[in-house]
């Protein structure tokens, strides 16, 4: 009877022991899937900061050609100088007006030449201004990826730290399972020895 008993016991046990293995491979093959989002997510993070430092390479040429702009400005309001200074002398010296009239001509003909620099520097200027517009709202749109990713990578964070307590916890179990499965290995040997005995 006792055999029996034992045997049942035994079965048990085995039924047991398969029903564990199989939460136990399920639990892994979700952490298998949870690391393969994580690298993924990752290799999404490098590419943002790969972005981010281009973003900073242009932020950089910006600066650049808006110096170089302001140069060109600065230009422009020295001629505007120059032919204020030039409207000055022309009202100064109205009594030779027949000597200056052909250098005012001169510097007409000077200031017109300079004409196209200026349309050309507006032109410029406007250009550079849509792609700073431009450059503006591709970095709002990455930064909002940006931080949507982050609140991801922290999410699946949390979600590892969990499965690993599961983890943890299934380790101390099959431990506890060993122990368990040694105890009775020992004991079947024995009620072997008194059953040949018998």
């Amino acid at each position: 009877m006792k055999i029996e008993e034992y045997a049942e016991l035994q079965e048990m046990d085995a039924d047991e022991d398969a029903m564990r293995e199989h939460q136990l491979s399920k639990t892994r093959k979700h952490l298998k899937e949870l690391d393969a989002k994580y690298h993924a997510l990752k290799k999404d993070y490098d590419a943002l900061l790969h972005m981010q430092v281009k973003f900073h390479e242009m932020e950089e040429q910006l600066v650049i050609l808006t110096g170089k702009c302001k140069h060109w400005e600065s230009d422009c309001h020295m001629w505007e100088e120059k032919f204020h200074k030039m409207e000055a002398k022309y009202h100064d010296c109205y009594g030779k007006i027949s000597i200056h009239m052909k250098t005012i001509k001169e510097y007409k003909i000077i200031i017109d030449g300079h004409g196209p620099k200026i349309h050309e520097l507006e032109e410029r200027i406007r250009f550079l201004d849509m792609e700073m517009h431009r450059w503006e709202k591709e970095c709002h749109g990455w930064e909002e990826k940006h931080g949507l990713l982050m609140v991801k990578i922290v999410d699946l964070e949390r979600q590892l730290t969990g499965h690993d307590v599961v983890i943890v916890e299934w380790t101390n179990k099959c431990k506890d399972l060993e122990t368990r499965c040694h105890y009775l290995s020992e004991e079947m040997h024995k009620w072997e020895k008194e059953c040949h005995g018998w």
